[in-house]
């Protein structure tokens, strides 16, 4: 299966950064397998689709906590929403890319 980026990362890179978000996940109280390639439970999907489905899952995961510890549009929503949309503007910047350009909500 063909990935679904053009990324330099090597395969230990993508396995790498695929656990952080794993980590990032448990921290948060969502309970995933361990199965990327090569542990025990290896479901033989690609290392970047476990990627991908974990940072959809982090996303929903920070959106509901939002939704629910700060009440959806209220004060502490639109507050959270304000630092999203500064952060991703400042991290498009970084990476060479205009802040406000394309956004996946």
């Amino acid at each position: 299966m063909r990935p679904l980026t053009d990324s330099p990362w090597t395969p230990d890179e993508w396995a790498f950064e695929t656990r952080g978000v794993r980590d990032a996940l448990t921290a948060f109280g969502v309970t995933v397998p361990h199965c990327l390639p090569g542990e025990p439970a290896d479901c033989s999907a690609p290392v970047w689709s476990h990627y991908a489905t974990y940072l959809g899952l982090l996303k929903a995961r920070a959106r509901i906590f939002i939704e629910t510890n700060l009440g959806p549009g209220g004060p502490g929503a639109d507050f959270a929403e304000n630092v999203y949309t500064e952060e991703l503007d400042s991290y498009r910047r970084e990476a060479g890319g205009e802040p406000g350009g394309p956004s996946w909500t």
